[in-house]
C-alpha cells in the first residue's frame, strides 16, 4: 500500500499505462476521470485509475495541489482510507492508480434511502478512525463529505481525495487562512478569517453525520456564500424531528459534539475532545480497535446485482480498444478542451515542475527485493536505491493509529502509531492524556517490527533509541560486521546498549 518506493522497481522498469488493462469509467473527480481497470500482471487485482491532464491542471492552476496530493498519498496506509498503489505519468497525463471502492460513495447511499442509528454510528465510527490516523500523520483533510467517503463491496467506507488537504500547522502564527474546501462543509473559523487548524475536519465530520441522519445539511440551500457565512457564524443549528422515526438523543448529541461553533470544545479536538469522543453514549458500544483494523461486519452491505455508480460513465468505454488497455489518445479526449496553449515561460516551468515531483510510485516493489541474502546468518545485500536511511535525525514522525482494545475499563487512551513502511517500522505508545505541543510528541516507548507485524510489545524507551541512532550506511555495516563475526563470539555491548564487533 502506501510508504512505499518513488522509484523504478529492482530491474529498472517503471510503472506505465501499458500495465494496466480498462474495464469501465466509474467516475470523475475534480481534475480527471476515474476508471477501473485490471493490473497485467497481477490479473486478479482491479484498481481505480484517475487519469489527470497535465494541460488542465496547468490552465486551473492546480500542479502544486496535484504533486502534494500524490506525496501526502505515498504516506498514508490505513485500512481506512483509499490507499495509493501505483503512481506515474507520460506526455500528456498523470495517473493516480487508487484502491478500488466498488459500494459507491456515501452521497450515492444517503440520497436513495434512509439508514438506521445503527448503520450511521457504522459509518461515523470508521470515519473518525481514518480522520484521527489522517491527523497522526500530521495531515489536515479540509474537504470531509458523503462524496469523498467511500464504500467497499463489504460496506467499510474509505476516506479519500486528499486534493486540498496539507500539513497541520503546528505554530499559531502558521495557522492556515486559504478558504480551500466545499464551503457549506466550513466551519465558522474558515469564515472568520483569523486562521484554523485540524479541528475544522471535525466540524466537516459533524456536518457529514448530520446528512446521514437528516438528509440534509443544516443550511438553506438556496443562499449565497455571503449568506451562509452570516448563518454559519450565527451558530445557530436546528435539529427537527424526522418523519417516520425518532432520533436518538444520544445521537442528537454526538452531532452537536463535533458542531460545537468553538473549536477547542469539539469532539475530537486534542486530549479532552479525543477522551470526549470515544466514551460518548452513542459510541457506547464501539470496539474501536476492531473498526481501526477493519475486523467488524459492517451493518449495511452496497448491493451487488445493481451498479451503485452513475450509468453515464459507460459511455466512456467507446474510449477503450477492443483489447482492453487503455489508449493515451483516449486519455487526452477527457480533456479535449485543454490543449496547449502557447509555450511560454509559465507553462515550460511547470511541466518540468510535474516531470520533476511527480516520481513514479509501485507498492508491488516489496515483493521484489529478495531481502536476507543467508537466513541463517541473516544478512541482506546493499540495500536498493529506494531505501531510506534508517533513524535518521530528519526522520519524520508519522505513523498508524490503532485504538485502545478496552475503552470501558479504563479513560487512559492509547494510540499505537507505526512509521510508514518505507522506513523500519517503529510503534509508539502514545498517552493522549499528555497535551500534544508543536511537533513534540510523548515518544514513549519503541520496537521494531515486521511489515506485517501487529503485536503491541514495547522495549527501548526513546530517549535510549535516540543514542543509539546511526547512519543508514553506519548501521548496514555494522551490522554485516557484527553478522559475520557473530559465529566467532567476538560481541560486546557498549554501556549505551549498543552492539559492536571486536576483534581477537
Amino acid at each position: 500500500m502506501g510508504n512505499s518506493s518513488s522509484n523504478p522497481d529492482l530491474n529498472g522498469n517503471q510503472v506505465n499505462l501499458a500495465q494496466f488493462e480498462s474495464i469501465r469509467m466509474i467516475g470523475k473527480g475534480s481534475f480527471g476521470k476515474v476508471r477501473m481497470v485490471r493490473h497485467v500482471e497481477r490479473r486478479d487485482e482491479c484498481y481505480a485509475m484517475k487519469c489527470i491532464s497535465k494541460e488542465h491542471c496547468i490552465k486551473l492552476n492546480a500542479v502544486r495541489n496535484i504533486i502534494r496530493e500524490r506525496t501526502i498519498l505515498e504516506q498514508l496506509a490505513h485500512p481506512l482510507v483509499c490507499n495509493m498503489r501505483f503512481a506515474f505519468h507520460d506526455a500528456s497525463t498523470m495517473y493516480m492508480v487508487m484502491d478500488l471502492m466498488l459500494g459507491g460513495d456515501m452521497r450515492f447511499h444517503i440520497s436513495r434511502q434512509r439508514h438506521p442509528e445503527n448503520v450511521i454510528r457504522f459509518w461515523m465510527a470508521e470515519l473518525i478512525c481514518a480522520v484521527k490516523y489522517l491527523h497522526f500523520q500530521g495531515f489536515v483533510h479540509r474537504d470531509i463529505k458523503p462524496d469523498n467517503i467511500l464504500l467497499d463491496q463489504e460496506g467499510h467506507i474509505h476516506l479519500t481525495d486528499f486534493n486540498i488537504a496539507c500539513s497541520i500547522p503546528r505554530k499559531p502564527q502558521s495557522l492556515l487562512r486559504s478558504r480551500s474546501g466545499t464551503i457549506v462543509y466550513f466551519a465558522p473559523e474558515v469564515f472568520k478569517g483569523h486562521g484554523y487548524n485540524e479541528d475544522v475536519d471535525w466540524w466537516s465530520v459533524g456536518i457529514t453525520f448530520y446528512e446521514c441522519i437528516y438528509g440534509k445539511r443544516p443550511w438553506p440551500g438556496n443562499e449565497t456564500a455571503e449568506e451562509l457565512a452570516q448563518t454559519v457564524l450565527r451558530g445557530t443549528i436546528c435539529y427537527p424531528s424526522t418523519e417516520g422515526r425518532s432520533v436518538s438523543p444520544s445521537c442528537v448529541s454526538a452531532i452537536q459534539g463535533f458542531l460545537e461553533y468553538e473549536p477547542n470544545n469539539r469532539l475530537g479536538h486534542g486530549t479532552s475532545g479525543w477522551n470526549r469522543l470515544v466514551q460518548h453514549p452513542f459510541f457506547h458500544s464501539v470496539n474501536w480497535n476492531a473498526i481501526d483494523t477493519k475486523q467488524t461486519t459492517p451493518p449495511f452491505r452496497p448491493s451487488s446485482s445493481q451498479g451503485n455508480f452513475d450509468a453515464i460513465y459507460d459511455i466512456e468505454d467507446l474510449l477503450v480498444h477492443s483489447s482492453g488497455s487503455i489508449s493515451p489518445r483516449a486519455a487526452n479526449w477527457f480533456f479535449r478542451s485543454s490543449q496547449p496553449s502557447e509555450l511560454d515561460e509559465r507553462r515550460v516551468r511547470l511541466l518540468k515542475e510535474i516531470d520533476e515531483k511527480f516520481k513514479p510510485f509501485d507498492y508491488t516493489i516489496y515483493d521484489k527485493y529478495e531481502g536476507f541474502l543467508d537466513p541463517n546468518l541473516m544478512t541482506v545485500g546493499p540495500p536498493p536505491t529506494w531505501v531510506k536511511p534508517a533513524f535518521g535525525e530528519d526522520m519524520t514522525e508519522i505513523g498508524r493509529l490503532s485504538m485502545p482494545l478496552d475503552l470501558s475499563q479504563t479513560s487512559d487512551s492509547v494510540f499505537f502509531l507505526q512509521n510508514p513502511l518505507s522506513q523500519p517500522c517503529r510503534n509508539i505508545l502514545i498517552d493522549v492524556h499528555q497535551e500534544v505541543k508543536g511537533n513534540n510528541r510523548s515518544d514513549d516507548c519503541f520496537r521494531k517490527s515486521s511489515r506485517t507485524d501487529s503485536g503491541c510489545t514495547f522495549s527501548s524507551s526513546m530517549e535510549e533509541l535516540k543514542n543509539k541512532r546511526r547512519t543508514s550506511a553506519q548501521s548496514f555495516k555494522e551490522r554485516r560486521e557484527r553478522d559475520r563475526r557473530r559465529s566467532a563470539g567476538k560481541i560486546r555491548q557498549e554501556s549505551n546498549g549498543a552492539l559492536i564487533a571486536t576483534t581477537d
